[in-house]
């Protein structure tokens, strides 16, 4: 919980956090539900996974947080086209200006989707701007986030919170140096110990670096780090498919 506080997350009693996904339905989300609640936040949560029932709850619970993927973000576009909901948002009953921190992830957000929704965002009242994050449940869900004001390129996911380290391997489980793609292992003092009955697993996830007692986790996603220390997430490590004994990844198709 002490990482996000020097990261410049407010956690205080007078915040509303609005949460995607129910904390008991994963360890991640549980560390970070906790987390806000230790401190004194209040934490609502997402009844289902509806972008027009996320969008409309985080307008009426005047939250200062919104934490979910971009498509439930979206459901305001659909929100706009109703009388009732544009008559509430003018009477104040819905109102997004509070709004003041908006981290996306679970899916990956373009450039474009992120300055789309940021204007969506703005039709309604709320001049926040939208950031990404990432995170697995397994390292205790948010371990990368954008700082406002700083400019990040394509596709980036921020940079480790503090107490976070990120590396990226290769194949063999070899360190490799900025901008070179790899799968992506997460070290953090808020994760998971291990699988409940399942020694097996745990050889497979958690690995320990040579150089140090760090232990770190398997995140099964691909991305490198460029020389700023951001981290690029480009997608999953079973997202591919195999000509002539070269594996292609899907995310790495365009299409034209």
């Amino acid at each position: 919980a002490l990482s996000y506080l020097p990261f410049g997350f407010d956690l205080s009693r007078k915040q509303k956090f609005y949460q995607a996904i129910p904390v008991w339905s994963s360890t991640g989300l549980v560390a970070d539900g906790t987390s806000i609640l230790y401190y004194g936040a209040t934490l609502h949560e997402n009844p289902k996974f509806d972008p027009r029932t996320f969008s409309l709850n985080l307008g009426l619970s005047h939250d200062n947080w919104g934490i979910a993927t971009t498509e439930l973000f979206n459901g305001i576009t659909d929100l706009k086209k109703e009388k009732k909901f544009n008559t509430l948002l003018k009477l104040g009953i819905i109102n997004y200006s509070k709004l003041k921190n908006i981290y996306i992830g679970g899916t990956l957000s373009t450039p474009k989707d992120k300055k789309r929704l940021t204007e969506t965002l703005k039709s309604v009242g709320c001049n926040a701007q939208v950031n990404s994050s990432y995170g697995t449940c397994e390292n205790g869900s948010i371990v990368t986030a954008e700082l406002n004001g700083y400019e990040y390129p394509d596709y980036s996911v921020g940079i480790p919170i503090p107490g976070v380290s990120v590396m990226i391997i290769d194949e063999n489980g070899n360190e490799l140096p900025y901008n070179e793609r790899g799968e992506i292992v997460i070290s953090t003092p808020c994760g998971m110990l291990k699988y409940y009955n399942r020694p097996d697993l745990n050889e497979n996830i958690f690995i320990k670096n040579e150089n140090s007692s760090i232990i770190y986790k398997h995140t099964g996603d691909i991305g490198y780090i460029d020389e700023n220390g951001v981290l690029i997430y480009e997608g999953r490590k079973n997202d591919f498919f195999t000509v002539n004994d070269k594996n292609i990844y899907n995310f790495d198709i365009k299409c034209t």
